[in-house]
């Protein structure tokens, strides 16, 4: 059953992206994919001033290099790899499940509605990290709670292993790095097993970091030569002022708040669950030091990306669910289990203190921006969820998504818990009606969870990644001109639109672009492809008005930026 689901998942994950042909959530995509062409011996390109793109993900599609080097079949390649790392959140949640106490079946059902969670599949659909760190997080505290129960080594490598791959992957890795080393200083003090399995997680963390920095920093200088974008620097300004420290907390808070509203309650409830197995007195220790582990994770990732997070004027900037999503899955399951498990009382307990962080969290968000959630740039693609909970896909509404998902929320709680009380008040315990509906209830809120699920896949897939599929599709043809046969030098003006310049830098497979500014200086006379820049109200052959003969208008590409039609022109050597 467990192999069967897992190729449902990747099926129907392959099947989300059958019209993903090449980059679109730029310069990432493209980063990453660069990055991958660079490992597997490719060349590289500029990227300096824009986010770091760490190796650990690449290392990953490196080997679709190896295969083809035809842009559209790497990309599909791509998705390939996402598919199958993704699905195997499935097989990973089921082992959880099983871990929080639950039966098989409710564990098999539950690993299959993790699996669906949108934050932690959809981003699948793209060449991006966060298609595989849910699997690297879930994995990491999994083993993480089997070295500290049974004090093993090979527990304590695979962990520390993980969490230096995850550190090797993005710097959200960096959190889980901190938590694995403080774990190794606690072990050292469990007895002569825990001496001995913390050595050996020490000896391959520190190996294991090594190595990732090693591959960082040789990727560095290929990727980012005048420098990358700095984003330490926003962090370390956020941390240490007051102003800084106001616009951390709002967003914290937002992600956190993202997280309750986006599972309908369900991850609120995990949260709540987890900060009480912490402190809650008699809890043994490999639990209490897991669930220790995960909310240090949950604060360091939301603490983290909030800090360094630029001010880019989009209302996703406060209320974001991407960054936690790796996390995402173990907080959904947590909360399962409560619902599942915990005593009447303690379930009502920690319903209410779910739904009040949603609104206290909601009422935080809402007092720091203000209007700038509704005046700041909307992207459908921060809002996954929020999207089909408001009924809106171009404006946010965070009161309306709150109500609509805690609505959800009581209707899971009743169908799991209030059912069967009701109908065994109402029918009596001597009737069979009453047994019936108490055993319907869970796999009905089992079935409306995996439904909401389902739906934000399939709109967001049809909605957010496919359209701009179809349009990038076009672009894909600059990488069918040639190859290193036709064209063996290509110069792209850097006055071509960011957006538009970036792509090409992924097509343009064969060669080492050459960079100029068409403003001050001529286009290299070694090129063969010249690409220009554009303004689409203009003809394109007024690109290059004294063109050397020979040369052809071969391609063009315009869209709009910021209300004015920009694009680039692609003259070729006859």
């Amino acid at each position: 059953m467990l192999v069967l689901g897992w190729s449902a998942q990747a099926g129907l994950r392959l099947w989300l992206a059958a019209e993903q042909t090449s980059p679109t959530a730029n310069p990432d995509e493209t980063g990453y994919l660069i990055a991958a062409r660079i490992l597997s011996g490719g060349p590289n390109a500029d990227l300096s001033y824009s986010t770091v793109y760490h190796g650990g993900y690449p290392l990953l599609l490196a080997p679709a290099y190896w295969l083809s080097h035809d842009p559209e079949t790497v990309y599909r390649l791509c998705m390939v790899v996402n598919a199958l790392v993704g699905a195997a959140l499935l097989p990973l949640a089921f082992r959880a499940a099983l871990d929080l106490r639950l039966t098989k079946r409710w564990s098999y059902a539950a690993a299959h509605v993790t699996a669906l969670l949108p934050g932690a599949s959809f981003y699948g659909l793209y060449v991006l990290t966060d298609a595989v760190l849910p699997v690297v997080f879930l994995g990491w505290i999994l083993l993480l709670y089997r070295w500290i129960r049974d004090e093993r080594m090979v527990y304590a490598a695979g962990a520390s292993l993980v969490a230096a791959y995850a550190c090797a992957v993005h710097s959200r890795g960096t959190v889980l790095l901190v938590v694995q080393a403080c774990t190794v200083l606690v072990m050292l003090f469990r007895g002569r097993a825990g001496r001995r399995s913390s050595a050996a997680a020490a000896a391959v963390l520190a190996a294991g970091v090594y190595g990732a920095a090693r591959l960082n920093d040789w990727l560095m200088p290929q990727m980012y030569p005048l420098g990358d974008n700095n984003l330490e620097d926003n962090l370390v300004w956020r941390l240490t002022h007051a102003e800084g420290h106001r616009w951390t907390l709002a967003l914290t808070a937002g992600q956190l708040w993202y997280q309750i509203v986006a599972t309908a309650g369900i991850a609120g409830l995990g949260l709540t669950a987890l900060i009480a197995v912490a402190v809650r007195r008699g809890t043994p220790f490999p639990l209490r030091w897991s669930a220790l582990a995960v909310l240090a994770a949950v604060a360091g990732v939301a603490v983290a990306t909030s800090a360094a997070l630029p001010d880019e004027q989009r209302a996703g900037n406060f209320v974001t669910g991407r960054y936690l999503a790796c996390l995402l899955p173990v907080l959904f399951l947590a909360g399962l289990a409560a619902l599942v498990r915990a005593r009447r009382r303690e379930l009502v307990q920690g319903a209410v203190i779910a739904l009040g962080l949603a609104l206290a969290l909601g009422w935080t968000v809402l007092d720091y921006a203000g209007d700038r959630l509704h005046t700041g740039k909307y992207i459908a693609f921060d809002f996954l969820e929020m999207n089909l909970l408001t009924g809106d896909w171009e404006r946010f509404h965070l009161w309306r998504a709150t109500v609509v998902a805690l609505g959800l929320f009581g209707a899971v709680l009743f169908l799991v818990r209030g059912a069967g009380m009701l109908s065994r008040k109402w029918l009596g315990r001597s009737q069979g009606w009453s047994s019936r509906v108490h055993r319907a209830g869970a796999p009905l809120a089992v079935v409306l969870l995996a439904a909401l699920n389902l739906a934000v896949l399939t709109t967001s897939s049809y909605r957010i990644a496919r359209p701009p599929a179809r349009d990038a599709a076009d672009v894909a043809g600059i990488g069918r001109l040639g190859d290193a046969g036709t064209y063996r030098a290509v110069a792209i003006d850097q006055g071509v639109t960011w957006g538009l310049r970036v792509p090409l830098l992924y097509q343009v497979w064969w060669t080492k672009v050459i960079d100029f500014n068409a403003a001050s200086t001529p286009p290299p006379g070694q090129a063969d492809l010249v690409v220009l820049r554009w303004r689409a109200s203009t003809a394109p052959a007024a690109t290059w008005p004294d063109a050397p003969p020979g040369f052809r208008i071969v391609d063009t590409r315009s869209s709009y930026a910021d209300g004015v039609a920009q694009g680039w022109v692609a003259w070729a050597r006859s």
